[in-house]
């Protein structure tokens, strides 16, 4: 949950700052002397060196809802060419709560959702190709103890 609570301050960074409208940064940021007291905050209070933004409660469950979603769906499906459609339409069938101010929060919930995927995906596709790499990578060196 601190790496996740990370993740939605860099989230924030990227979707809320852009709207530049106060009623959402108020309602899904906090002050950095709020953010630092919450234990969720321990790895991000570690890594800050004056940079980083401190999530909202609100804005950290979204996000955390966001990731359970994320890994339900990877832990029963395999990746395929519509992977990211498929997470969308389980987030969509969830009906997750729209977060921001009246006028922005289905635009901002919608960013927020679009970057998170697009994101998490990145990170989950480059861990597969590690993974698959090394194990090409592996199974090439026995192949050439086997030829000696």
């Amino acid at each position: 949950s601190r790496l996740i609570y990370y993740v939605a301050g860099y989230v924030a960074r990227k979707c809320v700052l852009k709207s530049k409208c106060l009623a959402c940064t108020s309602e899904l940021l906090l002050s950095a002397s709020e953010g630092k007291m919450l234990n969720a905050a321990v790895f991000t209070r570690a890594c800050d060196f004056g940079g980083l933004l401190y999530p909202s409660v609100k804005l950290f469950k979204f996000i955390t809802n966001l990731e359970g979603i994320f890994t339900g769906c990877f832990s029963s499906n395999k990746l395929h060419q519509d992977s990211i459609m498929d997470v969308l339409a389980v987030i969509h069938n969830k009906q997750t709560e729209a977060i921001g101010c009246e006028e922005h929060s289905q635009t901002l919930t919608a960013n927020m959702i679009g970057f998170y995927v697009v994101t998490r995906m990145h990170f989950y596709v480059k861990g597969l190709n590690k993974s698959r790499d090394a194990a090409r990578r592996k199974s090439h060196q026995h192949l050439k103890l086997s030829r000696i």
